[in-house]
């Protein structure tokens, strides 16, 4: 285990850095009385604590970088490299290292600058940053040669009264992923302008849809995941237009998904029914997790479209897919884990892209056919469709099919799979098709039926299962799980036989990869060796998924 802590450096690893509010009040900034010299020398000190060191002292924790850029902002608000540092952080988790720069050294100046500081005895504000400076240095070298000093500060400081709260003081996470099994994102506030009309009012002030998603576990592993998106429209007296605001910080993607839908709002209603003055407060059920991706289009422009036009929508229905501006569904992936979820929501109904109508029968070849007895999975290529899916008010030719699939479904569950060949099962199925053709699960079950069987995940399904079982091995590791990694394994060993042909290259080197972590050094291999070793594997893996991804008719395939 200790030995695959230590080749961490040649599998590539997410890191989260939360930058400071620089905001918040922790003191009364602009009370504090130094001298130009001290005030550069401090800055400079805190602005050294969340630089990088050399290879052997690059370990500060981004809290404590946090906590002094924080710091260093309110004793001079204006200091470029604050600002410099900052956006460093933000961007790429790294700064650029300082020349000549030691722990040693920095943790000196600190003691300097906390002295300057609390020789204006009788300044409120002086002690109170000094006693916030005095926690910094004790966190960025806690066993340096002015530790005893700093400690002494510190309990004169409490005993004063002069308490250090970090509370609310560091913002959400921005993600800087390294791994080609994510994305490398920022995450930030969200808010999107949308011109207002001359409705007085909306619709509906609230509503809610189910999304659907696959998110990471603790453990490293990946689940379905059903979260509603639930939108407030609240009226504000100096708010122009409408403004669409995430009430949590968002990636770029999420961010784009929402552009896209305030156009496609636009051209849809006209400005009879828009109104103007309004928040819209967007609200995700997965509040606090890092949310990414543009899957969720279609459940915002279903759930934003219900505000103006007042149309209900069905607690029981779920959705996933990106949505273009034109209303048009696009691609995502994870179809299967996303009917797991919708399952476990007691969603009784979910649509999905049309380009995604093979993931249905990746549901079926990975979690069996009782998965298609318990949900009514639709194809949904337009905002229509969706639409009409999604409605209360449905048509009562597709109220009709459910009720249809309702009983075959009733009766497979109790007979048995082979019921579904009785021909009096297959006129139902064929029913249901002809009353929706767009419902996936009842045709799977005829094919089924007919014999038409498909043994093998579709090309998008076979990339799902080895990059998600392989971000779950990655996490393990990070988080000393080797009972995940060694479920992650067993798991791709058992769908080999269902992967893509196409797609086994890339599995096979992943394979080789995972395994060899798994395995740890071989009896008498230096580290150092091992880690190459280990990073050539890495290499190989990515070469052979490029290499498949170079194909066009793939691309292409994987895209439609």
């Amino acid at each position: 285990t200790a030995t695959l802590v230590m080749i961490i450096s040649s599998f590539p690893v997410a890191a989260a850095y939360r930058p400071p509010d620089l905001e918040k009040e922790l003191f009364a900034a602009s009370d504090i009385k130094l001298n130009k010299f001290d005030r550069a020398g401090l800055v400079g000190a805190l602005v050294s604590v969340a630089r990088d060191f050399n290879k052997e002292d690059n370990n500060v924790e981004f809290n404590t970088r946090s906590y002094a850029l924080a710091i260093a902002a309110r004793i001079d608000k204006d200091n470029s490299k604050v600002k410099d540092i900052l956006e460093q952080l933000k961007e790429s988790g790294k700064s650029l290292r300082e020349e000549n720069a030691a722990i040693e050294k920095s943790a000196r100046r600190l003691y300097s600058g906390v002295r300057a500081l609390m020789r204006k005895k009788d300044n409120t504000s002086n002690l109170k940053c000094a006693a916030y400076c005095v926690d910094i240095a004790l966190m960025f070298d806690p066993e340096g040669k002015n530790t005893a000093k700093f400690k002494e500060l510190a309990s004169s400081l409490k005993g004063n009264g002069y308490k250090v709260s970090w509370k609310g003081i560091l913002k959400s996470p921005i993600s800087h992923n390294t791994s080609p099994y994510g994305s490398r994102n920022k995450f930030t506030k969200v808010e999107r302008l949308m011109p207002g009309g001359d409705a007085k009012e909306f619709a509906l002030k609230q509503s809610r849809i189910i999304g659907l998603s696959v998110r990471q576990l603790p453990n490293g592993k990946h689940a379905g995941a059903a979260n509603a998106v639930i939108i407030t429209a609240l009226e504000e007296e100096d708010q122009e237009d409408l403004l669409f605001k995430f009430d949590q910080n968002v990636g770029k993607m999420m961010a784009g998904s929402l552009e896209d839908i305030i156009k496609f709002m636009r051209v849809r209603h006209n400005k009879t029914i828009v109104p103007t003055g309004y928040l819209v407060d967007i609200t995700l059920g997965d509040k606090n997790g890092l949310v990414d991706g543009p899957s969720a289009g279609t459940a915002f422009a279903l759930v934003i479209d219900s505000l103006f036009t007042g149309d209900k929508i069905d607690p029981k229905y779920a959705c996933t897919g990106t949505m273009s501006a034109d209303g048009q569904t696009g691609v995502i992936g994870g179809v299967a884990g996303k009917i797991r979820g919708a399952i476990n929501k007691d969603c009784t109904i979910v649509g999905i892209p049309l380009a995604n109508a093979k993931g249905v029968w990746d549901s079926f070849l990975l979690d069996g056919i009782g998965s298609l007895l318990k949900i009514n999975v639709f194809t949904q290529k337009n905002f229509e469709e969706a639409h009409n899916l999604s409605r209360m008010k449905k048509a009562s030719e597709l109220i009709d099919s459910i009720a249809i699939y309702e009983q075959v479904a009733n009766l497979v569950s109790e007979k048995g799979k082979d019921s579904l060949k009785h021909p009096e099962v297959k006129k139902k199925l064929k029913a249901v098709l002809e009353k929706s053709p767009n419902h996936l699960c009842a045709k799977v079950l005829l094919d089924f039926a007919n014999g038409k069987h498909v043994r093998t995940l579709s090309l998008r399904g076979s990339f799902d299962e080895i990059n998600m079982e392989l971000a779950a091995f990655g996490r393990g590791l990070d988080e000393g799980s080797s009972q995940s990694a060694k479920e992650s394994v067993e798991h791709l060993n058992e769908i080999q036989d269902m992967i893509d042909s196409r797609v086994l290259p890339y599995l096979k080197e992943s394979m080789i990869l995972v395994t060899a972590i798994r395995n740890g050094k071989s009896e008498g291999e230096e580290l150092k060796d091992f880690s190459k070793r280990i990073g050539n594997l890495f290499r190989n893996a990515i070469k052979a998924k490029k290499k498949i991804m170079e194909d066009p008719k793939i691309v292409e395939e994987m895209t439609l």
